[in-house]
């Protein structure tokens, strides 16, 4: 389990189109406003921590993030009352 101190905390602006969405996915899906943005953001891009290049997933990579989500989701349900 992560722990506060594991995690750098920021500041984003979003246009208002995207937080509508964000907040839509995030009820849909009883996640909060900040593991919805976390979970868009790792399902639209890989990070290279060796030369820190941002890089658009690759089919694959997209069927192992997507299934990693519906995993979270399915947790989720479950813990559901």
């Amino acid at each position: 389990m992560s722990r506060q101190n594991d995690f750098v905390k920021t500041q984003v602006r979003l246009p208002s189109d995207l937080h509508q969405e964000i907040l839509k996915f995030a009820s849909n899906y009883d996640f909060s406003m900040n593991t919805a943005i976390i979970e868009a953001i790792r399902a639209g891009l890989i990070v290279d921590s060796d030369i820190g290049i941002r890089t658009p997933l690759t089919p694959n990579d997209l069927s192992k993030v997507s299934d990693e989500i519906a995993d979270k989701v399915v947790e989720r349900l479950k813990k559901a009352p």
